[in-house]
């Protein structure tokens, strides 16, 4: 199979590429958790491997997008990416989501064996449990403001400061409030599993245990990896330079066996 790797196609406002590589051999779509955007991959083209060109999934209700309305059903988000996505699956990809993010690439990842397109080499899941199993994270969408925001205190995913604007809030609130309803309201129906490779990513300290992270096994195909950091449920963040370490040696460990077996194909 042959591949363009010099002309790059034409992004939509769902993407954004810091560090266009039109020669790259393998792109790595990055999905968000709740409330976060494209900038939570800023720079993670500068630690991984040149042949890897990273693109951040960015929603609507956010950054550029700040002025469209927030999505609060999986099921609508999944497919709109789907719609989107599809003229950049023109070279090997790789799925890569944190928490919210996670579930929805694994979605997405199925949806696209269902119409048999383009598949991901690998979707790397992590700190995110299961659809099929009981949350082990209460609901909160759909708690007053008071509620809500004293629960994301409690997550400690969102700086105080920003908690603690009035302002700011405001406007948060409704973005917020439908990236949590997205995983919340979803309902899991399809127990069709995952053929890619699947890794996991676990913090040590999340509110969820290994047991049941391990329980994705259920959706898949193969045998998953897994991965743990000593932090909690925002190890991306806390554990940045970790975790960005692991993700480069996948890389690394990826475009070996892919340039083998590309040379072995010629």
């Amino acid at each position: 199979m042959s591949f363009v790797v010099n002309q790059a196609p034409k992004l939509s406002e769902w993407f954004y590429v810091q560090k266009p590589k039109a020669d790259a051999v393998l792109r790595l779509f990055c999905f968000p958790y709740a409330g976060g955007g494209a900038s939570i991959f800023r720079n993670w083209f500068q630690y991984l491997p040149d042949e890897v060109e990273v693109i951040a999934i960015r929603p609507p209700g956010r950054e550029n997008r700040f002025n469209e309305a927030p999505i609060s059903s999986l099921p609508t988000l999944v497919e709109l990416l789907y719609t989107n996505i599809l003229p950049l699956l023109d070279k090997p990809f790789i799925f890569l989501g944190h928490s919210n993010g996670a579930l929805t690439c694994f979605e997405l990842a199925r949806l696209l064996e269902t119409r048999q397109g383009p598949t991901p080499d690998k979707v790397i899941l992590s700190a995110k449990c299961p659809p099929h199993i009981p949350s082990p994270s209460k609901s909160i969408s759909h708690l007053s403001d008071a509620e809500f925001i004293a629960e994301l205190q409690n997550i400690n995913g969102t700086p105080e400061e920003i908690l603690q604007n009035v302002e700011v809030m405001e406007v948060l609130l409704p973005l917020l409030r439908a990236d949590f309803a997205l995983s919340e309201n979803f309902v899991h129906k399809n127990n069709t599993p995952l053929k890619s490779e699947t890794i996991l990513f676990h913090g040590m300290k999340d509110r969820f245990s290994k047991e049941e992270i391990s329980s994705w096994q259920d959706l898949l195909v193969k045998p998953f990896r897994l991965f743990e950091f000593s932090d909690g449920h925002f190890f991306i963040d806390s554990q940045r330079q970790q975790f960005l370490s692991l993700v480069d040696q996948l890389l690394e460990e990826h475009l070996t066996t892919f340039n083998k077996n590309h040379l072995s194909a010629c």
